[in-house]
């Protein structure tokens, strides 16, 4: 009897501590503390260059015991997009175009109760592109950024004297031969005939009218001002030799510098519309205005 007594006694203790262990269990998960991590651990930050592409890691795997998560931005130009498995993220960036960095975005990880997680995003400002115009043996060539782009075969004398960026477009004034040209992305549109020696020396462009200053010979080198391939002005009348070698538009206005000889010395000028607007000099020593 007594040791009945005491097997029924044994069983009820082995039976209420099977029941408090699986309830400590249970409060154990439920009342765990929420987690969150990501791989690779420890990175703040992700850098990308101006073009978009990232400057390192710039994808994240996620770890949490939330039933949830998600990755947010706070800058446009930084975006997330989470994994089809829903396991990992990856920040992107879109092309700067910009000479600025964009505003530093901040990327926030979050799960259910778990402490948040924050990475900086950043982005290079975008450089600019460098266009220099001159000649490389008897060849008219442009340079962007140092790479060397010909505009003529070399089969004749040629020289780039200016180059003027308009969006994409990229003029330039020069001379092949003894033709005055203005060359479009490389493509050559000739400001004279060649029946007389000319030079283009500058280039400017406003809106859509592309306007060139040089000279052409007749008797005397005359300065003169090409507007899309066209005379617009001759500056001088060719009795004394004369060149114009830059040009700027502002407006309706077209100013041009450049010299006039006055049968002993050259006399720096500035012309507006055609007309002297200034006489430099005064003659009594060679002078010249090359920019405007």
């Amino acid at each position: 009897m007594f040791k009945t007594i005491f097997s029924i006694k044994s069983l009820a203790v082995i039976f209420l501590m099977s029941v408090a262990a699986v309830v400590s269990s249970c409060k154990d998960d439920k009342d765990a503390d929420p987690t969150l991590s990501l791989t690779p651990a420890g990175q703040t930050e992700v850098k990308f260059k101006a073009d978009g592409s990232p400057d390192g890691n710039a994808a994240f795997a996620v770890a949490t015991n939330q039933a949830s998560w998600k990755a947010e931005s706070n800058k446009p130009w930084a975006t997330v997009s989470k994994s089809a498995d829903g396991k990992s993220f990856t920040v992107s960036a879109a092309p700067n175009t910009a000479y600025t960095a964009p505003d530093e975005a901040t990327v926030t990880i979050s799960a259910g109760t778990a402490t948040p997680i924050l990475i900086s995003a950043t982005q290079a400002a975008a450089l600019p592109s460098v266009y220099v115009a001159g000649s490389d043996g008897n060849v008219a060539t442009v340079w962007k950024n140092g790479t060397a782009t010909p505009l003529t075969d070399g089969t004749k004398d040629a020289e780039a004297r200016s180059v003027y960026v308009s969006g994409t477009d990229v003029y330039t004034a020069g001379y092949e031969g003894n033709v005055a040209k203005v060359w479009i992305n490389g493509t050559a549109q000739n400001l004279t005939d060649g029946t007389k020696d000319a030079v283009a020396n500058s280039v400017y462009v406003s809106g859509t009218d592309v306007y060139a200053a040089g000279s052409e010979h007749n008797n005397n080198y005359v300065a003169t001002v090409w507007k899309n391939g066209t005379v617009l002005n001759n500056l001088t009348d060719g009795t004394k030799s004369a060149e114009a070698n830059s040009v700027y538009v502002s407006g309706t206005d077209v100013y041009a510098a450049g010299y006039e000889n006055n049968g002993n010395n050259y006399v720096a000028k500035v012309w507006k519309n055609g007309t002297v607007l200034h006489n430099l000099t005064n003659g009594t020593y060679h002078a010249i205005a090359n920019s405007v």
